[in-house]
């Protein structure tokens, strides 16, 4: 029997703790991109093991605080200017802006992700209140049957809503994507929808570094970008690259400032780093199905 690494990513949940902990140490930083006081306590111990253990943690870190920086500026922009009354965080694992955002007390918050990890979470933020209202759902959303009907349940409440899929869409295979963006499409209260992008070079080195759990379990980048939607019935509306909101927010890494700095000799390549990042879609028929 192959042994399993402690220290290693073994499963999608080793991944949401580790993200956690890479939020606590943006947290720790005097010029923080934003504060997450829940994160340390929910990554756990584990977590810190993980982080000794990979090649570029800073680079993660970095990359981390940048991607969680623009996700929160975007759907606070998003709630305040669209009139939007319920969020939709699918796959939310430890993600903690329903606490940190200064959302509406009117906002109906529900996350949705495995029975293990919606346990956890909820124990651990037991005693904790976010500003608007909150629920949690244990689902698996790679079943197609139990994912209807989850959304079925989320259209009886709502009118006009955000779709977060951060970290999600890598897990998932095309088809089951084009499945996710289906549903979502025949749930008329979906109005816009929030995900990051893995292009097909970060996914090579996504696999390269976090080994036989990447190579079996990391699956989606599409190399049209936020295009691949398009046909799927979602409008790309705004992306922002990690690359380039890295530099704007003082996260550049030698990775990414090397690359910019020789982009000329490797334009595509180069082009190709900057298609990594966060996409907002929204439906290409307002309205209709």
């Amino acid at each position: 029997m192959k042994s399993v690494d402690a220290n290693a990513i073994n499963h999608v949940s080793d991944t949401a703790r580790y993200v956690a902990l890479l939020r606590a140490q943006e947290s720790d930083r005097p010029d923080a991109l934003f504060r997450d006081p829940w994160a340390r306590r929910l990554a756990g111990y584990p977590a810190e093991a993980m982080v000794q253990k990979f090649s570029s943690p800073r680079f993660d870190s970095r990359i981390m605080a940048v991607r969680t920086k623009i996700l929160d500026d975007l759907v606070l922009s998003l709630v305040r200017e669209n009139k939007l009354d319920t969020v939709l965080n699918l796959g939310s694992g430890l993600d903690t802006r329903v606490f940190r955002l200064e959302l509406p007390s009117s906002l109906r918050w529900v996350e949705a992700d495995l029975p293990r990890m919606i346990a956890y979470k909820r124990d651990l933020l037991k005693g904790e209140t976010p500003p608007c209202e909150w629920e949690t759902k244990a689902v698996d959303l790679s079943e197609s049957q139990a994912r209807k009907d989850f959304f079925k349940e989320i259209q009886i409440k709502s009118q006009r809503t955000l779709v977060i899929t951060e970290g999600l869409l890598m897990y998932l295979t095309d088809i089951q994507v084009q499945q996710l963006a289906d549903d979502l499409l025949h749930t008329p209260s979906v109005q816009f929808w929030l995900t990051d992008l893995l292009t097909p070079q970060q996914l090579r080195w996504v696999k390269k570094r976090m080994g036989d759990f990447a190579k079996t379990n990391v699956h989606f980048a599409p190399p049209e970008g936020p295009e691949y939607f398009r046909h799927l019935g979602w409008k790309p509306l705004a992306f922002r690259s990690f690359a380039d909101e890295a530099r704007r927010l003082h996260r550049e890494s030698n990775w990414y400032r090397y690359g910019r700095l020789f982009s000329p000799l490797l334009p595509k390549w180069w082009e190709g780093e900057r298609q990594n990042g966060i996409a907002l879609l929204g439906r290409l028929h307002p309205g209709t199905l």
